[in-house]
């Protein structure tokens, strides 16, 4: 059954005449009148009671009236999820993420996307860096959000994000009562690492900038294990703003004063043209 049949069938029905049908239409009246009979004639039914006065529908066509508009209104609705789709204001977005941008600016930032794009839903998938990396390249999250990503040529990215750093400890350390630590005063302390190789050869060449060879632990799963490290007592962390919302019992965090010394949050993406809703993201997030 085709959509203009069904818009002529509808329109007669509500008009209860051929000659108002058709005006309303903007079809002259004969054409009208076989798409009727076409309909009648394919259904096998009669659908219309033809009066002096103008068409009555029968109980069949009452019938096929509710589907119909029924129909109809399925079709606007399908039709206006499309454009939207297409125009980027709601689909989905599988976003890879991890590590301590969590606990700060990432979900910041997600948290603002969506009070500007309420219908778009984020799947939000977490996992460490080399799992996030396998599911872009094959297509299962469609974004990432990342301290530090190796070998990104096949990756679009985009710097959006530089925190300050902060030194994490147990508040019984010695180095708690310095309000204006910096990356020399590390020189004797064990610094906890996480297991992110780049973050691990940043940190070497901070310390090797402030004229030392850092003593670094045996490297621990993230960033987060290298936090509760200090918690208990066993060396100190160098970590990010976002990690200061993380409430560990008994751990204090000192801002480093060397502000040359961030850690960057990057977006990256696969090197094709982005979806609509992709590209409302990549058009909201912040450039650093």
């Amino acid at each position: 059954m085709e959509n203009r049949i069904l818009a002529s069938f509808v329109t007669v029905a509500e008009e209860g005449q051929i000659a108002r049908a058709a005006a309303k239409l903007h079809i002259s009246q004969p054409p009208l009148s076989r798409h009727i009979q076409m309909l009648e004639r394919d259904l096998g039914v009669v659908l219309f009671r033809r009066t002096t006065s103008g068409m009555e529908l029968t109980d069949a066509g009452r019938s096929l009236y509710k589907d119909a508009k029924n129909i109809q209104t399925y079709v606007q609705e399908a039709t206006k999820r499309a454009r939207l789709v297409g125009s980027g204001k709601t689909g989905e977005i599988s976003v890879g993420v991890y590590g301590s941008s969590i606990f700060g600016l990432t979900t910041r930032i997600l948290f603002e996307f969506k009070e500007k794009h309420p219908d778009i839903y984020l799947n939000l998938n977490y996992g460490q860096t080399h799992h996030q990396i396998n599911a872009l390249r094959r297509g299962q999250i469609e974004v990432c959000f990342e301290r530090n990503i190796a070998n990104t040529d096949d990756f679009e990215v985009v710097k959006i994000g530089a925190e300050s750093l902060f030194i994490a400890m147990h508040e019984d350390h010695p180095l708690s009562k310095i309000e204006d630590l910096s990356i020399s005063h590390l020189s004797q302390e064990v610094i906890n690492i996480g297991s992110d190789f780049m973050a691990i050869s940043q940190t070497i060449a901070w310390c090797e900038s402030a004229g030392f060879t850092p003593k670094l632990s045996e490297p621990t799963t993230s960033v987060v294990t290298a936090a509760m490290s200090a918690a208990i007592g066993q060396g100190v962390s160098i970590v990010p703003e976002s990690m200061i919302n993380v409430s560990f019992p008994n751990v204090i965090y000192r801002r480093l004063s060397d502000a040359s010394h961030v850690m960057n949050l990057y977006c990256f993406y696969r090197q094709e043209q982005p979806s609509p809703v992709l590209q409302s993201l990549l058009d909201f997030l912040p450039r650093a």
